[in-house]
């Protein structure tokens, strides 16, 4: 099945880039700041990514509605 054959699941499928993190939340950082080893994600990556998802839940009117209820 499909995510969106399921009721009350939400698919956000907006492709992620460094560079659109770096310009959507004003940050000053380089691109390598994003990655803790060259490879895998740094403390940076998963809060932006942490802040980029919650904004993107509590700016969905219906995910909004139901955690208010």
């Amino acid at each position: 099945m499909k995510v969106n054959e399921y009721e009350s699941v939400f698919f956000f499928g907006e492709k992620i880039t460094l560079k659109g993190w770096i310009e959507k939340f004003g940050l000053k950082n380089e691109k390598e700041d994003f990655f803790s080893d060259g490879v895998h994600p740094s403390k940076l990556t998963y809060q932006t990514w942490a802040q980029d998802v919650a904004n993107k839940v509590f700016d969905n009117k219906t995910i909004r509605n139901a955690l208010q209820q």
